[in-house]
């Protein structure tokens, strides 16, 4: 089997670097996406190229911008220009770690698309203002005062005017999730090159957090669905107050490895430094197979 990553980055070269590393390890080949707006040095950028087939930095990335979907189709479609054969594509970011070799694990490389999806009827209301609403300023910096003030009203303007959106002007069913999820090869060339299925990305273009509905939303309303499984193969901490999700650190390493997961996340230099040297140390039987 080989594996390919779709990763996209902005800081912590430290944990960046240790990350590609452990990937390199394994086999996995890079594809990656820095921000523009990272402040990598020249040489920090050079010694991220060395463990990378492909480096791209085309956008600024505001949080939860379709600018980061952009960054993750273009990427998997520069990895089927390539022509080299692969079995699986994994999403990840820069802050996500590789917990143990995928060849531990043939059984989970059947052709299942490991993916976290829910149907419309199941969204909560919070995320069903962001399907009515034009994302209008989605380019400007909305960490500043002003231009959330500004998208506050807009967003006013559109519920009391009835102007927002009913779902996609396409009618396709939505659905959501999160963006980090493993594909086999075909499915996911064929979601970044069909015109059907690029015709749902371009609708969800103005979409708040678009990332969160793309990949759910063509692949649920293709002739895969029947294959995804809603467990996405990472190990994440939404739920010890740590934050969300937490950084994980020395204490999340048997959790880490009973849950059978591919990767783990978030990492970084000043809380995980001590897990990630645990986690080289891990022999592979320990990794379990929970869930």
């Amino acid at each position: 089997m080989k594996h390919v990553a779709v990763m996209t980055a902005y800081k912590d070269f430290p944990m960046l670097e240790q990350s590609l590393l452990r990937l390199r390890e394994f086999g996995v080949d890079v594809f990656l996406h820095i921000d523009r707006k990272s402040t990598f040095s020249a040489s920090e950028m050079n010694a991220i190229s060395q463990l990378c087939v492909k480096v791209r930095s085309d956008y600024s990335v505001p949080w939860g911008g379709y600018e980061h979907l952009e960054a993750i189709v273009k990427l998997m479609q520069d990895i089927v220009r390539t022509g080299r054969h692969y079995d699986y594509v994994h999403t990840i970011s820069g802050q996500d770690v590789i917990v143990h070799s995928l060849d531990t694990r043939p059984e989970y490389w059947d052709g299942t698309i490991y993916m976290k999806s829910i149907p419309r009827e199941e969204f909560p209301d919070n995320v069903e203002v962001r399907i009515r609403r034009r994302n209008l300023l989605r380019r400007f910096q909305k960490w500043k005062k002003p231009w959330q003030f500004a998208d506050f009203l807009l967003g006013k303007v559109q519920d009391l005017s009835g102007l927002g959106r009913k779902g996609l002007p396409s009618g396709t069913p939505l659905h959501k999730g999160e963006v980090w999820l493993s594909l086999p090869y075909k499915v996911c060339a064929e979601i970044v090159s069909q015109p059907r299925y690029l015709g749902i990305l371009a609708e969800l273009k103005s979409t708040y957090i678009a990332e969160e509905f793309f990949f759910q939303t063509a692949i649920m309303n293709s002739p895969h669905a029947s294959r995804v499984n809603t467990r996405n193969l990472r190990y994440t901490d939404w739920h010890s107050g740590r934050g969300r999700p937490a950084f994980l650190d020395e204490t999340d390493l048997s959790p880490i490895l009973k849950s059978g997961n591919i990767f783990a996340r978030k990492f970084s230099t000043e809380k995980s430094t001590a897990l990630l040297d645990m986690l080289k140390h891990a022999p592979s039987r320990e990794v379990g197979g929970s869930g």
